[in-house]
């Protein structure tokens, strides 16, 4: 039996390092008392598909996890010629907790965007607002690095036009 004495509280283990106990042989679970950060800067590396974002976010996660609010800086484009510039606030829910695992919430992206065949007022193209589900799946290789895959599906509603996108990026957690 192994004795850890942590902020006023004893731990104990027997050799298999999955049984945790806390003082009285109440078992814990390990992983729940293992913190994390709680902040995290994430960069995009690849985006497929059609009229969806490549970006660099900003998110920042409430003390379970289980809630991330994301601050993006989107650049988007197509094969067609369309270009755009947005940003805007994603709300992330995670449903195991601590920023990882399976995830989806709205995303709302504000910003200008040219269209390829579309008569604009203004050469540098229109404003509109995109709304969109985001879903993916948030895995991390240490405590700092992580990597993701998501899916994003929405609509531009000015110009009427479907969006769509998979990404893969790369996340680095800091700060508590």
């Amino acid at each position: 039996m192994l004795f850890v004495f942590i902020s006023n509280t004893i731990y104990a283990s027997d050799s298999n390092i999955d049984s945790l106990y806390i003082n009285d042989n109440v078992p814990i679970n390990k992983d729940r008392k293992r913190p994390f950060n709680r902040n995290r800067i994430n960069v995009d590396l690849l985006a497929l598909v059609d009229n969806g974002p490549s970006y660099i976010s900003y998110e920042r996660l409430n003390k379970t996890g289980r809630i991330g609010v994301e601050i993006p800086f989107n650049y988007h484009t197509n094969g067609e010629g369309m270009i755009g510039y947005s940003t805007g606030i994603n709300l992330k829910l995670y449903f195991t907790g601590k920023g990882k695992g399976f995830f989806f919430g709205p995303s709302f992206c504000k910003g200008v965007f040219k269209f390829p065949n579309v008569n604009y007022a203004d050469d540098r193209g229109r404003s509109d607002l995109l709304v969109s589900l985001k879903a993916g799946y948030q895995f991390y290789y240490t405590q700092v690095v992580g990597f993701s895959v998501s899916g994003t599906y929405g609509y531009f509603i000015a110009d009427r036009k479907a969006a769509k996108s998979i990404n893969l990026g790369i996340s680095f957690s800091f700060g508590g």
